[in-house]
């Protein structure tokens, strides 16, 4: 068991999360405006304010998903703020192999980062196909090309 992420996985997270996100905004672009506004995207949905848990509740309002749904879109949120911020290690003697991040719920407890790595790995799947299919039922469309010119 680990109890310390590894570059890749917090990376892996941190990055799949950007991906969700970035569907939320498309999803979020295409029910209020029927087409995809940079101006509205960059300048309101990416500012540094507008976070995932904001882009989660509207999602919630405009697509009314089944209760599993919202909660694995929730519980990503939350595993991928586990990833981003808890921290720091804390050290039960001078071994790096029994350094570990406390669990902010039960702080003598480790976080245990590969359970939630493995979890969070189950989940994302069904979040993005509940997403694009989202994005299809408001007359969005997904592409493998850039929304905007590059």
């Amino acid at each position: 068991m680990s109890f310390l992420p590894t570059v890749e996985q917090r990376s892996e997270v941190i990055e799949r999360a950007i991906n969700i996100e970035w569907l939320m905004a498309l999803v979020i672009c295409q029910h209020y405006f029927r087409m995809l506004r940079s101006d509205f995207l960059f300048e309101v949905l990416y500012d540094e304010y507008f976070n995932f848990g904001l882009k989660v509740a509207i999602i919630l309002k405009i697509c009314k998903p089944a209760t599993q749904q919202e909660q694995d879109l929730r519980r990503v949120g939350r595993i991928r703020n586990q990833f981003a911020h808890l921290g720091p290690h804390v050290a039960t003697s001078a071994k790096p192999s029994d350094f570990f991040v406390p669990d902010p719920h039960k702080p003598d407890q480790p976080v245990d980062f590969e359970s939630l790595y493995g979890e969070f790995q189950s989940l994302t799947g069904r979040v993005e196909e509940f997403l694009g299919q989202a994005l299809l039922a408001t007359g969005g469309q997904l592409s493998t090309e850039p929304p905007f010119p590059t």
